[in-house]
């Protein structure tokens, strides 16, 4: 199974890598190669692909051919909205129009109640990241 995974060296991500490498059978698809260690970018299951979030919706190569896909990548700063709303909106669409089985996006900002309805503070007192988080729930 050929799994995208954004986000790949970041505090969830980089354990989501390490999971499915150690269970094997998997082929992931990661970025950044500066930022993974030299073990992840040598793994024979590991295909790098480089650019940028906002722009990897555009690369039909980049996502024509991936089964599942895991987005936990974000973004901190002025171009935060951006970057979480936009960004994965965009891949998330690509991906399924593509024939990605599989879109699983994951926040660490707590956005959601138990029962999955959205908490309304995350959108009155959040910070921009919460906010974008709780809009793209919606």
């Amino acid at each position: 199974m050929r799994v995208l995974i954004t986000g790949a060296t970041g505090c969830v991500g980089r354990y989501i890598v390490a999971d499915l490498l150690a269970a094997g059978g998997y082929e992931l698809a990661l970025r950044d190669p500066a930022r993974l260690p030299p073990a992840i970018t040598a793994h024979p299951g590991v295909r790098v692909i480089v650019g940028d979030l906002r722009d990897l919706a555009e690369r039909q190569e980049a996502v024509a051919t991936i089964d599942a896909a895991i987005l936990v990548a974000t973004s901190w700063g002025p171009d935060a909205d951006a970057v979480i709303r936009a960004a994965n909106l965009a891949l998330a669409d690509r991906l399924i129009a593509s024939g990605c089985g599989h879109v699983i996006y994951f926040s660490t900002a707590s956005v959601l109640r138990r029962d999955g309805s959205a908490l309304p503070e995350s959108v009155s007192h959040g910070t921009p990241y919460i906010r974008a988080k709780a809009e793209l729930t919606a």
